[in-house]
């Protein structure tokens, strides 16, 4: 009987935080991105050479801002580790290597945030999507139904972003991040089960509510060109002229930051 051979995995090693090594990487930001990166230790706006002296001191009042939200975060207290180790990896930080593009961004996103979930700022957004508890760690939006609401729905519009561009990395955030259902945490647990992740392709599933399968099928239609009358009488039924257009106008922040990633990742593979 021929004995097993212990085999070498010839995928590579993993780095620190469970993902595959870079080639010559001295930590899991090293090597990753096309562009320095804020979350870095080593990041400084100063030794950007690109950059006047009136850009770095509008580059370090952003990065202090994006260092020490307003709201505070739940990543760092452990709650939710597996998105510990995905979240701060998010490429479009890299937009802070010129910062009148990271302005130019961010504005708009913040204000499709608002407009869409009547909250006050991305760092509230930040704040209620990163503990275990998602919006009932605020006892101020907890008991508001209609920002419950459509923060789920928001944050649902992601799915099918991921699946279309196979996406792992958001695939994986998606696994981890709290998604607002209706009941109180205590009722349920505020993430996505491994079968509603299964079904994101499938917007006709049974296992969707009414808003979510409309949110889905809204969003591949924003993606793949396929609008039609008959979903958008829908919509508009369902959500009204002014919140339909919100959830596009949300849907163009994130189109335009997945694409942003897309070139400054290095790595396909998560």
């Amino acid at each position: 009987m021929t004995e097993k051979k212990t085999v070498k995995d010839w995928r590579g090693e993993r780095d620190e935080l469970g993902f595959w090594k870079m080639e010559g990487a001295t930590s899991p930001f090293n090597k990753l991105f096309r562009l320095p990166f804020p979350v870095d230790p080593t990041f400084k706006i100063d030794n950007l050479p690109w950059l006047t002296d009136e850009e770095k001191a509008k580059g370090n009042k952003h990065l202090q801002a994006f260092l020490n939200p307003t709201y505070g975060a739940g990543i760092g207290t452990g709650e939710l580790p597996g998105l510990e180790v995905t979240q701060p990896f998010q490429a479009d930080f890299c937009m802070m290597n010129d910062p009148e593009v990271w302005s130019t961004y961010f504005e708009y996103y913040e204000r499709a945030a608002c407009l869409l979930m009547g909250i006050n700022d991305m760092w509230e957004l930040a704040y209620l999507t990163t503990f275990k508890k998602g919006i009932d760690v605020s006892p101020e939006r907890a008991d508001d139904p209609e920002v419950r609401r459509k923060m789920h729905n928001a944050i649902l519009t992601l799915g099918p972003f991921a699946v279309e561009n196979k996406d792992q990395y958001t695939l994986r955030l998606l696994a981890w991040v709290p998604f607002m259902f209706q009941e109180k945490y205590e009722d349920k647990q505020y993430r996505l089960s491994a079968e509603q992740i299964a079904m994101l392709p499938y917007p006709e599933s049974s296992i969707w509510n009414l808003q979510e399968s409309l949110v889905l099928e809204l969003t591949y239609a924003y993606i793949r060109h396929t609008m039609t009358d008959e979903l958008w009488n829908r919509c508009v039924e369902v959500w009204g002229v002014k919140e339909t257009g919100r959830y596009l106008q949300w849907m163009g922040a994130y189109a335009h930051m997945f694409n942003y990633n897309y070139v400054m990742f290095r790595r396909d593979v998560w």
